[in-house]
């Protein structure tokens, strides 16, 4: 069907008025799904992508499944095998619309699993018997669920978790279910953390058990909904989650409206702060110490919503009228911006998506929602901090469809909404990126200007010279605040650029950083500056009753060194804890002294002397920084517990502030980085690891680091076991170039820091270790040269990172430094090729097969790999490598194999044949190898995730074998019997001893 998208018809003296909007009619895409941000300009589905048609189950996957914009029209029910209670799930790839035709379609037992996607609309669907989940979205962001209905599934009814962000679930049923919606798994997944933003509008919960919904650590807006017989609890939250319920209704048959869960310790507990809802029971009281009054987030820095919030007497009436499949909404068009978007740059384009079999559109927009005029989007021009109204009419079949009015407001002429916000005086010096790594540099952030193409950021401790302290150039909307220290108050600025140059200077905002001093003795680690997941614990078993407390991830506590120069040793209590250890550096001035493993034990106290000495001046900045739960580069459930620092004066020997005489350094690997990372400032001659400047040269230090001038080698760096080096130089203006220098000998040498162009000057280096001295080489063994040795992955025991042996009696290959292989049970594959579906490939004779791949101890485990899941061989000795995979899910991908030659210092990258996904068909990759050299091979998934099952590694043809010719003894003649005559083995070696030895 011809489609005209984006065509605006205009009659002469057409004058056009715009349908009404009722506060009780749906207002188009709402929420977090309209947030411009994470690289989209909010939610658009399939925009303005292809209008197709789906009218089987093979139609509807093969249109979902790749990331190609499109908008799907559903035609038909889809049965699955949910029904039967066997799992079956369909995954959606990125920037799809999917819409129940007509008054809307069904999914009988199929779940939908999304994983890693982004920009996704679901419309008009009914979905039941959903196995594993209904719906579920791992790692995915920008996602609108609207007028569905969720029912009777498995696990979840709508899963968001791992990290996913700026969704909007408006319109919805979710009943009979039992754990209903979860946005976040627990408290052992921190990757949620700063994300989960989640908007519930209009929605009912009915005939459900729990979680309806429940949050961890992120934000939630949750308005308009209606909560009929659940039998345990409506809202959940946990971790810091930071709720706002607002006009909700609470029937009586819905007893507990709110479950603050899990601690009640401040501040780490859940927060929730409640508007205008009916409670029919009465307005609970707080589960916990704190009321329900204390969210510090506002959701109208985020989205507008006004025009959409209904009255809470109206809630029991409009909600259950209102939720559901209804008829036409394949002609609704969508608009973007989105209807309350706020801080929309002026350079928006205003657009819609495709529409289902319409011939024409036009729109209205205006300043003024009673009077919007007909325009053209290329002809509109936007001013700054303006709010607009706009609405689109699709012809369908002679008949208009009108979008709801949707409203939006550009973005000021400056940067607004600063992060530390104006006039703060607790701002955050390091902050949790990362689930598994210590805690970053905190990020200054703001929202657009209107104009801006690129924003200049200034950054200072005295105001005065604040225009003079250009911190760099960015054209996103942060920038991290490096070298911040506590006790200091910063000014900061951040100047629009345009895209003809024209620069719009910012405001000055200001934040203070609260201040610890630390002196010689015991200091309680409670009162020192907190960062991170770190909050207070009193108990009597704590050195002065209280303790500093992190939960699954990164922490840090800070302190200013307050006491006389000197020489010092630091000790650390810490409480064991038996889930699982935690991860625990010491750093003074951000350079890592030392850092180590809290054992899993229930031993009580355990303490940690630095392993060198360091030097403190006053005014130092001493950092202790946690990852709770941290454990072999996974977090387990477990809890860091931090008591006090003792800094006492150091006895004995002092380690010599002079280069000793062939001291080299040694990268020092902490966890969580792939490298190790020194800022210029902080590396003196020689500082207590023997990182080391040659003495008697000039270092130059300014306010920002220990620069060296340009077209000088002012400083020498003495390393040892470092494949490579990054040196990073800034200019004046801010901008950084790094430069590359390797070390393929791996033997000790020499690296002298220096500038060739511009005005750039040393800031930052980093030093990547070469693989430890004690890595594991496997070298494959076989009884004939030419035969091979055949491996299943579940066999196969990875060493830790520091090259110790796993399980005895296993094939011992080491694994990888950051991210190992976890054991997946393929259940679903087992169950297909009992069905005689050939899902695998026979090591043997490589071909198609129906027999499960076994372990020794007849399990079906495999190793999981993906685009970030990697695993590393260590091989030597070693002609060929093969590996066998299968699909874990849907959708037909391969395996990279990543071959680094470490003898000759080389890479190269081999792609292997395309699996057709889960259930389905295998594929192999295999290279071919100099088998004098030791390899490090690397396994990922081109897309999605594989299962590896096992592999063929060749070992090396005889070399040097010296023929052995055998001569009768005494010139007589000699009779053997056949089974005397006993051969070498491929190196030479008499197998049996005391028989006749001819080589065969």
């Amino acid at each position: 069907m011809k489609r005209f998208l984006n065509t605006i018809l205009i009659a002469t003296g057409l004058s056009f008025l715009a349908l009404p909007a009722l506060a009780q009619q749906p207002q188009g895409i709402t929420g977090f799904a309209t947030c411009a941000t994470l690289g989209l300009a909010g939610t658009t589905g399939g925009g303005s992508g292809a209008v197709v048609h789906a009218a089987t189950r093979a139609d509807f996957e093969r249109l979902i499944i790749d990331d190609t914009p499109r908008t799907i029209i559903l035609d038909t029910d889809i049965t699955g095998l949910g029904i039967q209670d066997m799992n079956d799930e369909i995954a959606i790839g990125s920037n799809k619309t999917i819409i129940g035709a007509g008054s809307g379609k069904q999914l009988n037992g199929i779940s939908l699993n999304v994983k890693g996607k982004h920009n996704i609309i679901v419309r008009n669907i009914t979905l039941r018997k959903g196995r594993v989940d209904g719906m579920a979205f791992h790692g995915c962001h920008h996602v609108w669920i609207d007028h569905c209905d969720l029912s009777d599934s498995y696990d979840g009814l709508l899963d968001i978790t791992e990290a996913s962000d700026f969704f909007s679930i408006t319109w919805t049923k979710l009943h009979h279910h039992d754990k209903t919606s979860i946005t976040n798994s627990g408290t052992c997944h921190y990757e949620d953390y700063g994300r989960e933003h989640i908007t519930f509008a209009h929605c009912w919960f009915a005939n459900n058990t729990q979680r309806n919904p429940r949050i961890g650590y992120g934000k939630m807006h949750i308005y308009n909904c209606y909560w009929s017989d659940i039998s345990s609890y409506c809202i959940g939250f946990h971790s810091q989650a930071q709720v706002l319920s607002e006009n909700n209704h609470f029937a009586a048959s819905a007893a507990h409206p709110f479950n603050n869960q899990y601690t009640s310790l401040l501040p780490y507990t859940g927060y929730l702060t409640d508007r205008n809802s009916y409670f029919a029971n009465g307005r609970p009281s707080a589960t916990y110490s704190h009321a329900y009054e204390d969210i510090t987030y506002r959701v109208t820095d985020y989205y507008a919503y006004n025009f959409d919030l209904e009255p809470t007497a109206s809630v029991p009436t409009s909600t259950p009228k209102g939720v559901g499949p209804k008829p036409g909404l394949q002609h609704e068009p969508i608009l973007t911006p989105g209807n309350g978007a706020i801080d929309v740059p002026t350079s928006q384009r205003l657009q819609w998506a495709a529409i289902d079999g319409a011939t024409a559109t036009r729109m209205v927009i205006g300043t003024d929602k009673a009077n919007m005029k007909p325009a053209r989007p290329e002809d509109v021009t936007l001013s700054p901090a303006t709010t607009y109204f706009w609405q689109v009419i699709a012809t369908v079949s002679g008949t208009d469809h009108a979008s709801p009015v949707y409203t939006f407001t550009t973005a000021a002429e400056r940067a607004t909404k600063p992060y530390p916000a104006h006039e703060a005086a607790d701002a955050w010096l390091r902050w949790p990126s990362s689930a598994d790594a210590f805690c970053t540099d905190m990020p200054l952030r703001w929202s657009p200007a209107a104009r801006a193409d690129i924003y200049k950021v200034y950054l200072s401790d005295d105001v005065a010279t604040l225009g003079q302290s250009l911190i760099g150039h960015t054209a996103t909307l942060s920038m991290p605040a490096r070298g911040l220290e506590p006790g200091r108050r910063y000014y900061w600025r951040v100047d629009a650029i345009g895209h003809d140059g024209t620069t719009v200077k910012g405001e000055t905002w200001t934040f203070a950083t609260p201040e610890a001093p630390l002196g010689e003795g015991r200091n309680e680690a409670e009162k020192l500056y907190r960062t991170g997941i770190a909050f207070t614990e009193s108990a009597a078993q704590y050195s002065g009753g209280a303790a500093t407390v992190g939960d699954q991830g990164p922490g840090a506590l800070l302190g200013i060194w307050r006491g006389k120069e000197g020489t010092y040793a630091i000790e650390t209590g810490a409480w064991a804890e038996k889930l699982g250890p935690n991860r625990i550096a010491i750093a003074v001035n951000g350079r890592y002294i030392d850092d180590w493993l809290t054992p899993a034990t229930t031993t009580g106290l355990t303490l940690r002397r630095t392993r060198n000495t360091v030097r403190l001046a006053p005014g130092d900045v001493i950092r202790l920084d946690f990852i709770a739960g941290y454990t072999d580069g996974t977090l387990c459930q477990a809890r860091a517990r931090i008591d006090y620092i003792d800094i006492k004066p150091a006895e004995g020997d002092v380690v010599d502030i002079q280069r000793p005489s062939g001291r080299y350094h040694t990268p020092v690997m902490t966890a969580g980085y792939k490298g190790e990372h020194l800022y210029a400032r902080d590396i003196t001659f020689v500082d207590t690891l023997g990182t080391v400047g040659e003495r008697g040269l000039t270092q130059v230090k300014d306010k920002y680091a220990e620069w060296i001038t340009l077209g000088h080698s002012d400083m020498t760096f003495y390393l040892a076991h470092t494949l490579m080096a990054h040196l990073t130089y800034r200019d004046t203006q801010g901008n950084t170039t790094t430069i590359e220098r390797r070390n393929a000998a791996g033997a000790n040498w020499t690296l002298a820091a220096e500038t060739t162009t511009g005005d750039g000057r040393l800031a930052e280096v980093c030093f990547y270790k070469t693989i430890p001295l004690d890595t594991v080489y496997h070298a494959p063994t076989a009884t004939k040269p030419d035969a091979y040795e055949q491996i299943i992955s579940a066999d196969a025991v990875y060493a830790d990172t520091r090259g110790e042996k796993g399980e005895k009696g296993k094939v011992q290959i080491r694994g990888g430094y950051d991210l190992w292989m976890k054991y997946v049970n393929p259940s679903a594959n087992e169950v297909q090729a009992k069905q005689n579906i050939p899902a695998f490939i026979d090591m043997a004779g490589d071909s198609p097969t129906r027999t499960v791949y076994r372990a020794k101890d007849g399990s079906t485990y495999a190793y999981c790999v993906g685009v970030e899941k990697t695993m590393t061989y260590y091989i030597e000795h070693c002609s060929r490598l093969k590996l066998y995979y299968t699909g874990s899910a849907g959708t037909a991908h391969s395996v990279v194999m990543s071959v680094r030659d470490m003898t000759a210092d080389t890479r190269a990258t081999v792609t292997g044949t395309v699996a057709a996904g889960k259930n389905r068909a295998s594929g192999t990759v295999a290279c071919d190898l100099d088998a004098t050299h030791r390899y490090a091979i690397t396994a990922q998934a081109d897309t999605g995730d594989m299962v590896v099952y096992g592999m063929k590694l060749w070992p090396a043809a005889p070399t040097g074998v010296e023929e052995i010719f055998y001569a009768p003894e005494d010139n007589a003649p000699e009779y053997n019997v056949m089974g005397q005559r006993v051969g070498r083995d491929a190196k030479g070696i008499v197998i049996r001893k005391g028989k006749v030895s001819v080589r065969r």
